[in-house]
């Protein structure tokens, strides 16, 4: 717009410049005036244009007389679209008004990505390595930065030393967690849920899966003394805040009240573990057992082969995938 209306006094004597501008101050200039701007600093990028070079002389330029500017050429004269799409402006990289025209066309991409800026701009001018200039263009945008910028992230505190300790024993300390509900089959008709349990260990990572068929805490009770009949009595016991793991907790701590005669302690020695919950709003604090259940799930896309399986079924099926992580 500013050079429209210096061009605009570019046949009218000095006095009456200033006179001139005045008036075009609240006044837009026309578009025969824009026109002629456009087509001034298209001339003056063109200048820079080496034709010599092989990514020039391939596109096949041509001389608009009318407009005196290079086009680009090609074999679209015949194709029902306009002058500027079938014959866009060529315009070098280096130009600065390439960069102008990059960035006005982003603004109209809704500031889209390069891709969609870069065809934004091919329906009017051909810039050598648009791409890349609209990617420099999208990348210092500040608006693009604003609403795509990711937060910056709090940097995790030090592993807790039961994960790391490599002397301890298989289950030793364990983390436990909940996965399900799946469908469970109980006859022809008739289905109702289950649960898996998923105890892993703390440092080795191997897991023990077992079904529990709701989420009482008697459940959770039965399939912890499963867990150790088979791989022995944990130390410690890691869990979120569940329901289930708040009153198995209150349940063990009722039990170890009552160890003081030596039979008692002898028959619930298995329930003496130390139990500690993660915080109630971070679920990442179980970010070992979260995994595994992760790895669970995908074993059961690649070995389930009906949605409805008996609660024997499921527990084969859960012994076959803790097979699998386990080797």
């Amino acid at each position: 717009m500013i050079t429209a209306r210096v061009l605009s006094l570019k046949e009218l004597p000095k006095n009456l410049w200033l006179k001139r501008l005045t008036q075009q101050i609240s006044q837009w200039p026309s578009s025969k005036l824009l026109r002629e701007a456009e087509l001034y600093w298209i001339r003056q990028a063109q200048t820079g244009i080496n034709f010599n070079y092989h990514n020039i002389m391939k596109l096949d330029p041509i001389f608009d007389e009318n407009e005196r500017v290079y086009r680009v050429g090609g074999r679209m004269d015949n194709a029902p679209l306009s002058y500027d799409v079938r014959h866009p402006y060529l315009l070098p990289k280096e130009s600065h008004f390439s960069l102008i025209i990059v960035r006005d066309r982003h603004t109209h991409a809704l500031h889209g990505g390069h891709l969609r800026t870069a065809t934004k701009v091919r329906k009017r001018y051909w810039i050598v390595g648009d791409t890349n200039i609209s990617k420099v263009v999208v990348r210092q945008c500040i608006i693009c930065r604003r609403h795509k910028g990711k937060p910056i992230e709090q940097r995790m505190a030090d592993l807790p030393d039961f994960r790391v300790n490599p002397c301890s024993p298989p289950f030793k300390t364990t983390l436990v967690d909940y996965l399900g509900p799946v469908n469970v089959k109980l006859n022809r008709n008739t289905t109702t849920k289950c649960y898996c349990a998923v105890f892993t260990c703390a440092v080795i990572r191997a897991v023990h899966l077992t079904c529990v068929q709701d989420l009482s805490t008697q459940a959770f009770l039965q399939a912890l003394e499963r867990l150790v009949s088979i791989r022995g009595a944990p130390s410690l016991l890691v869990s979120d805040n569940g329901t289930c793991f708040r009153g198995a907790n209150n349940t063990i701590n009722e039990l170890n009240l009552k160890l003081d005669q030596t039979t008692v302690r002898e028959q619930c020695q298995r329930y003496n573990v130390q139990w500690k919950f993660g915080p109630p709003g971070g679920p990442h604090h179980q970010g070992a057992v979260e995994r595994m259940v992760q790895e669970v799930k995908k074993g059961m896309r690649h070995l389930l082969k009906a949605d409805r399986l008996t609660f024997v079924e499921w527990e084969t099926v859960f012994c076959q995938i803790s097979g699998f992580i386990n080797g």
